[in-house]
């Protein structure tokens, strides 16, 4: 029977939720994807084409790895406005897309084309318990983990591996450090008043515009691996990315669930 470990990070998912329903009133696809020149420009067909495109990439990858995955159900994590959750729909036979914004979710369905194999629910626990174990032949996760701290990205990652089926597949993203550029050093080592202003004023950032105040936060490495041996997963193949951009040092992670084998018995 799984019994969730209760931690005290509901003020953080709070702050979290606030944040992100503020981003998806504002303008949710850019929200997703921020890319400077798509500002209130997003078309729903180039923004989902882009995350067809992604899936295919990594299915591709997958293949090449030579991982074997059931394509019966599959979990998307932090799913915004469903750009993952359709694309993930022409490969699977039922897909899942969580999120942790409400308004987001209900854009999800508004611009849902799969409404008979794709279901949108909002999470905004610390674990994801509204599934039962092996529930999933595929969990992906890409772009939000990195928005998270530490300890619930642990969380997170942990339950990845529990609701993955026999042979099933994880695959997230998470960047393991910061790049050590002139802005990462001086913000460890000049006080906020000593550095340079930014046109927008403040030290960099415009407080009025919620989108920059969007986190970023690493997992190193050796810590991801930890402890998805110590949830019971296997690392089948880690590989950078660049989905957090040239300040990160960020890695793709495929992880796999063995088969839990019969203790052996000898016939008399």
């Amino acid at each position: 029977m799984y019994t969730p470990v209760v931690r005290e990070i509901m003020p953080t998912l709070t702050g979290i939720q606030e944040l992100w329903e503020t981003l998806a009133r504002d303008d949710p696809m850019w929200a997703v994807l921020t890319w400077p020149k798509k500002r209130g420009r997003w078309e729903p067909d180039e923004f989902f084409a882009t995350g067809a495109d992604e899936i295919r990439c990594v299915m591709n990858r997958i293949r090449r790895l030579q991982l074997d995955v059931p394509r019966r159900t599959a979990l998307d994590f932090g799913c915004g406005v469903g750009r993952i959750t359709q694309a993930l729909a022409f490969h699977f036979e039922r897909v899942w897309g969580l999120d942790i914004s409400p308004t987001m979710v209900e854009e999800a369905e508004r611009h849902n084309r799969f409404r008979r194999s794709c279901t949108y629910s909002v999470n905004c626990e610390s674990d994801l318990r509204c599934f039962k174990s092996g529930s999933f032949d595929f969990v992906y996760s890409c772009i939000t983990l990195q928005h998270l701290e530490q300890e619930l990205a642990l969380s997170y990652i942990r339950e990845f591996v529990r609701l993955l089926s026999t042979h099933g597949l994880a695959v997230f993203q998470v960047p393991s450090h910061e790049n050590a550029t002139f802005r990462s050093v001086a913000k460890r080592h000049i006080p906020s008043a000593l550095r340079p202003e930014h046109p927008s004023g403040g030290n960099g950032c415009d407080e009025s515009d919620p989108a920059t105040r969007i986190p970023m936060h690493c997992l190193p490495k050796p810590i991801v691996e930890r402890t998805v041996l110590a949830a019971g997963g296997t690392i089948a193949a880690c590989e950078r990315d660049r989905c957090a951009g040239r300040q990160w040092t960020s890695y793709r992670y495929y992880v796999s669930k063995p088969r839990t084998r019969r203790p052996f018995t000898r016939s008399l």
